[in-house]
């Protein structure tokens, strides 16, 4: 009986687009959610880092949609494509809102 010494998945291969734009995106994420605790506890100078989690969404958004057209072939799921998109696209209007923090832009309609 052969013995298998290493443990392999199958489809693991390499590194694709779509999970090097999910990996930039869970990035985005956790920078993001660091700059509004931070604004949070009063430290309004946090919010000066919002374009980081921005332009971590935005180019995960595209690594994403190129890697999705372009690597089907190579084992992409389209769960992971799906995945990645939505958390993108959180990421980006998340910064989005954080760089309107940080311009002083209001949000909402002010009453009265």
């Amino acid at each position: 009986m052969a013995q298998q010494t290493e443990f392999s998945v199958p489809g693991s291969g390499g590194l694709s687009l779509v999970k090097l734009g999910g990996g930039l995106a869970i990035a985005g994420t956790i920078i993001g959610t660091f700059i509004f605790l931070l604004g949070c506890f009063g430290f309004g100078a946090a919010f000066t880092l919002s374009l980081i989690p921005t332009i971590l969404g935005a180019v995960a958004l595209l690594l994403t949609i190129i890697g999705a057209l372009t690597q089907h072939a190579a084992g992409v799921e389209d769960t992971h494509v799906l995945a990645s998109l939505l958390l993108s696209i959180a990421v980006l209007v998340g910064g989005l809102i954080e760089v309107a923090i940080w311009m002083r832009v209001p949000i909402f309609a002010s009453g009265g």
